[in-house]
């Protein structure tokens, strides 16, 4: 299935860093996301977004708990309480460019299985927001990586067009 330019995504928001007086803060994206580095399964990194039409309550609330077991102090978990969403229109996610006027994402629709084992729900409305440059990123120098993943913060923050509530994609939890 693809990602049509029509569809909008969601990014979760719920760590604290990834605001900054009320405002999403260029922290929200990870830079190992980013630059697409390998993960403990040698698998390329990049951003998690879920299709807002698709999007499950199950597999956001089971995302939540796991991380939330993972080992969190009382003062962060007091502080993650109440999550957010950053919204995209899958369009303005593809107009990001770099300096070189050049596409710095691809969206794919990328689905994930339900795991029993550790007791996780399907997320067929799963996405990756995947950087274009990441197999090129460990030839270029440290300096030019920096620059790019601020400019990709940059430009994911110039496309992002809302911050929604969960209860405005959830409206049924009390």
């Amino acid at each position: 299935m693809l990602v049509s330019d029509e569809d909008r995504v969601l990014r979760l928001l719920w760590h604290p860093l990834h605001f900054h007086d009320g405002e999403v803060s260029s922290a929200a994206f990870d830079r190992s996301d980013l630059l697409g580095k390998p993960d403990r399964n040698e698998v390329a990194r990049y951003i998690s977004v879920d299709q807002e039409a698709r999007i499950s309550k199950a597999s956001v609330d089971w995302r939540i708990e796991y991380q939330t077991r993972q080992g969190l102090n009382a003062d962060l978990l007091e502080k993650r309480k109440i999550p957010k969403f950053g919204g995209f229109l899958v369009s303005n996610l593809r107009r990001c460019t770099c300096a070189e006027n050049n596409r710095l994402f691809e969206i794919t629709h990328e689905p994930i299985e339900a795991n029993e084992e550790i007791g996780m729900p399907a997320n067929p409305a799963h996405c990756g927001v995947k950087p274009l440059y990441s197999n090129r990123i460990n030839e270029m120098p440290r300096a030019t990586q920096n620059s790019l993943v601020e400019r990709m913060r940059s430009e994911l923050l110039k496309a992002l067009d809302s911050v929604l509530e969960y209860t405005d994609v959830f409206p049924d939890r009390v």
